[in-house]
């Protein structure tokens, strides 16, 4: 696409698109919209640019561009956030709806503009919302197509009283023009932004919504699902991946067995996927031995770690598996458990440097409210009493490096081996302390676990 206007210092950015819903099945077509930053005079003018193409699903769709901007194009706008999206609406009439959010120096507000669908036509505006007189980024809408589908949502990033603390809100209406605005997570340890929304199809009130919340330093995908307008299902975290959300994620709907939520997101090398409407979420707090310094209470990594579910009875089968990189500073994440049914499990963790440790006793799990377990607390927290105290904190055992559940003189010989050749590197897995070189740091923490007969303490 080559909007008019366009040179070799254009930025095109937040390409949004809706589709006519099939309603104009012999000739349908979908509408494009971008934020367009622009270099003109020494300043930067962010402005949106429009496009519609007739018969997408050919090899050469007829593009029609709009050359002009919806809005007033700003000298000094932040391109990079301002953010336009584009909804298919009827009720009555059809209607292509366009919000603004972001805008440079107008940021408290959300700005409305319509245009008839079927014509390629500049829209109007067509009103201002101010919800909280915080400033909003991200305001995405969507509506259901089909023929009479009066009900409209939009989700939205509110700066809490401007402190940087983002939450994530959402707007209804059954109408387009008279809403109401309420919050999916408001909580204040979360960042919660980059949030999208989509409509099912001829399902009228029926939606789907997925944002990013980053706890501490690690970003979790939460998602929910609306019938009627009303929340119908959540997920604070469906991250079943080492979290780490690098763009924003999506919603969508995938019907298979009757269960219809499906979200997508991405990490540093991946891109994820998701099917389910329910997780059962899990606050885990630990923190590794090796890693842990008592002086200054923080971990010099924050590492990846596995977390199961054991079935609390023999042969103790796992059932459910979840991954999550836990906060050197918080010493905690919260892991998502999608299969495991609402019941009580015997929790087990497992980092690379360190030794399996179990949960004193089954921890109770659902996929209604997050539930929460300390290592950390008291060495009755483990199986056996099974970790070592460093400070107030107590932690993991450092040192099973081969992984067969004992710290011993297998373990001292990779450590020493190493040290001896100078390795050094990220994630090794004799780097005990986690400081990226292998020494005698390193050889002494194992040693001292094998003095102490340290090994996996299980039911």
């Amino acid at each position: 696409l080559f909007f008019p206007g366009y040179t070799t210092s254009s930025s095109y950015r937040n390409a949004r698109i809706t589709s006519d819903n099939a309603r104009y099945p012999g000739v349908p077509y979908v509408t494009i919209v971008v934020t367009q930053d622009s270099i003109a005079g020494g300043n930067d003018y962010t402005m949106s640019k429009i496009c519609r193409a007739l018969s997408p699903f050919t090899l050469n769709p007829s593009i029609t561009y709009l050359p002009k901007s919806i809005y007033l194009p700003i000298p000094g706008g932040d391109g990079s956030s301002t953010f336009m999206d584009v909804a298919n609406y009827h009720n009555g009439n059809d209607s292509l709806i366009y919000l603004l959010s972001n805008y440079s120096g107008y940021k408290q507000n959300l700005y409305f503009y319509k245009a008839f669908s079927n014509t390629t036509v500049y829209p109007g505006y067509n009103g201002t919302l101010t919800p909280t007189g915080d400033n909003l980024s991200f305001a995405s809408i969507a509506a259901n197509g089909g023929t009479n589908q009066p009900k409209i949502m939009v989700t939205y990033s509110d700066d809490y009283l401007n402190s940087g603390d983002l939450d994530q809100w959402i707007l209804k209406s059954t109408d387009a023009s008279n809403w109401t605005a309420s919050t999916l997570n408001y909580l204040s340890s979360d960042i919660s932004t980059s949030g999208d929304i989509i409509g099912r199809r001829s399902a009228d009130g029926s939606f789907a919504v997925t944002f990013k919340n980053t706890y501490g330093h690690e970003d979790n995908i939460s998602t929910f699902s609306f019938t009627n307008l009303g929340v119908s299902s959540s997920i604070y975290s469906l991250n079943d991946d080492f979290a780490n959300a690098l763009c924003g994620p999506k919603p969508g709907f995938r019907f298979t067995n009757g269960d219809s939520c499906l979200s997508i997101w991405s990490n540093y090398y991946f891109l994820y996927s998701t099917e389910g409407c329910s997780a059962s979420n899990l606050f885990i707090t630990m923190a590794i031995q090796g890693f842990y310094d008592q002086n200054t209470g923080v971990m010099s990594k924050g590492p990846g770690v596995y977390a199961y579910l054991a079935n609390p009875n023999p042969p103790y089968n796992i059932v459910d598996t979840a991954l999550a990189y836990v906060n050197y500073d918080l010493l905690t994440n919260v892991f998502a458990f999608p299969r495991a049914l609402t019941g009580n499990y015997y929790l087990i963790v497992k980092e690379y440097t360190c030794l399996e440790t179990w949960s004193a006793a089954p921890v109770y799990v659902n996929p209604n409210t997050p539930g929460y377990y300390d290592f950390t607390s008291s060495s009755s927290q483990a199986y056996g009493n099974n970790m070592i105290q460093k400070g107030s904190k107590w932690c993991l055992y450092t040192g099973d490096i081969n992984d067969d559940g004992v710290v011993d003189l297998a373990d001292i010989t990779l450590v020493y081996n190493d040290a001896l050749n100078f390795v050094f590197g990220e994630n090794l897995a004799d780097d005990l302390n986690g400081d990226g070189f292998i020494d005698g740091t390193d050889i002494l923490l194992a040693y001292n676990n094998t003095i102490d007969f340290v090994g996996v303490i299980r039911p």
